[in-house]
């Protein structure tokens, strides 16, 4: 991306995407830093090209975790206007809607992406489980996980919470005993910090589901 960037200095999707790859190393290491530079970088990639859609959906994106969620609005409404058919914004959407709490509209958003994308769609199924979890819908959600082929990173973890508020306490604990054995240092604290909620309530049961299943608190 960095290469493109200097090859061409005005491709804007180019820079909005750099901001994404910043967002990538903030999940892995948490630094602050890291989530500045995406911000910048995405704000950047909009005032080259307010018209590409990519660039508003990771300004959009970015904002999410800052918790600036009208900004984030604004910026994901203008990624559906302006690439109203693409799959990946659509099911992004739906993810965004997640976050707000507005689950209906969601899995609205959710099932349109699958709809356009039969095929290939791990990651819409991916994006249906969280939804349905923040729905309070666990068993619905881990039929939309179960069809995630292959497996996303830290499933896993989603799986486990939605054992946990089945009762299925046996399932969530060795669930969350092979994620601490492949990743060991997630604790509730940690991962609370990555999920961008609108609502403290459904923060808390997700966290909540996570402790049940034995994550340790920090």
């Amino acid at each position: 991306v960095q290469q493109a960037i200097f090859q061409e200095p005005g491709y804007a999707q180019a820079q909005a995407m750099l901001g994404y790859s910043w967002m990538l190393t903030w999940f892995r290491n948490q630094d602050p830093s890291a989530l500045d530079a995406a911000d910048r970088e995405a704000k950047r990639g909009v005032l080259l090209d307010p018209a590409d859609g990519w660039c508003q959906f990771v300004r959009g994106y970015v904002a999410l975790y800052h918790h600036r969620y009208d900004e984030a609005e604004e910026h994901y409404d203008g990624a559906i206007a302006v690439n109203p058919n693409d799959v990946q914004l659509i099911s992004e959407m739906g993810a965004f809607k997640k976050y707000l709490g507005e689950v209906e509209e969601a899995l609205d958003w959710i099932r349109q992406a699958l709809r356009l994308s039969p095929a290939r769609n791990a990651w819409i199924w991916h994006e249906m489980g969280l939804a349905l979890i923040t729905a309070r819908r666990p068993a619905e959600a881990l039929e939309a996980f179960a069809r995630v082929e292959p497996p996303l990173p830290f499933d896993d973890i989603y799986m486990a919470i939605c054992h946990a508020k089945l009762g299925n306490v046996a399932e969530a604990r060795a669930l969350a005993r092979r994620v601490q054995m492949a990743r060991p240092g997630i604790t509730v604290k940690g991962w609370a910090t990555r999920e961008p909620y609108y609502e403290a309530s459904d923060l808390e049961a997700f966290l909540d589901g996570m402790r049940i299943a034995g994550f340790p608190e920090e």
